[in-house]
């Protein structure tokens, strides 16, 4: 607007540009040499500006269902089936150790046990075979 006040006041023989018969073919130069390179550019802009909102709109999408699919009571109720059955693996885990070391102490004292009654059998054996021998020394004699 400014600009338009103060060429209304400048005389029209300094109004005209004395660079326009340069600067025109200048232009139309630069505009043939850079012209198709840019047309290309804005047609690339406009081709990735369409893409880009078209993936925006599905990313918008699949976020709407993915927000739907986090507020969903199966959802919900599934992972509350979750916790409940880890906190009854724990469980079984420390009842099956539980179970185990109690096995192994078992074994321990069953071997013990066993070793126990053999070796009261051997004592029982010796003396028996101690009494025999005294019998037939008695009986010998």
């Amino acid at each position: 607007m400014l600009v338009e006040e103060k060429d209304e006041n400048i005389p029209s023989e300094l109004q005209r540009n004395p660079y326009t018969e340069t600067v025109t073919p200048l232009t139309n130069g630069l505009l043939k040499t850079y012209g198709p390179s840019l047309t290309q550019v804005k047609n690339a802009l406009s081709e990735l500006t369409e893409k880009e909102s078209t993936l925006l709109e599905q990313v918008h999408s699949e976020n709407l269902a993915l927000a739907e699919s986090q507020h969903s009571d199966d959802l919900h109720t599934m992972f509350a089936k979750i916790e409940t059955y880890q906190t009854k693996l724990v469980n079984i885990k420390k009842e099956m150790k539980h179970l185990h070391d109690k096995s192994v102490k078992l074994k321990k004292r069953a071997l013990k046990l066993q070793q126990f009654r053999e070796k009261q059998d051997y004592i029982k054996q010796q003396k028996e075979a101690s009494i025999k021998q005294e019998e037939d020394l008695i009986v010998k004699k």
